[in-house]
């Protein structure tokens, strides 16, 4: 039966806290920006969602991030393993 075997799961969340040199960069705070703006117009595109809305949601966001946001964590797990033999 093929597998894995040797099977590790880590925690490798990413936390970024307001004062921190990375705080505004696009893959910290700014993430979830990123996403509005790069998925957001395929959603509009395929008529999932109103680009009124999306808009929106990327003004409310940044204006949140500049303001109000703290702190994030982003909970992420790692799974590590070796193919077992398919014999």
């Amino acid at each position: 039966m093929a597998g894995l075997t040797g099977v590790e799961v880590h925690r490798c969340d990413e936390v970024v806290q307001r004062g921190a040199p990375d705080f505004f960069d696009a893959y910290a705070s700014g993430i979830w920006l990123n996403v509005i703006q790069s998925v957001g117009p395929h959603l509009t595109a395929s008529g999932f969602l109103d680009e009124k809305l999306r808009s929106s949601a990327e003004e409310q966001y940044a204006r949140y991030v500049e303001t109000a946001l703290e702190r994030q964590t982003q909970f992420a797990v790692t799974v590590e393993g070796q193919a077992a033999d398919a014999r």
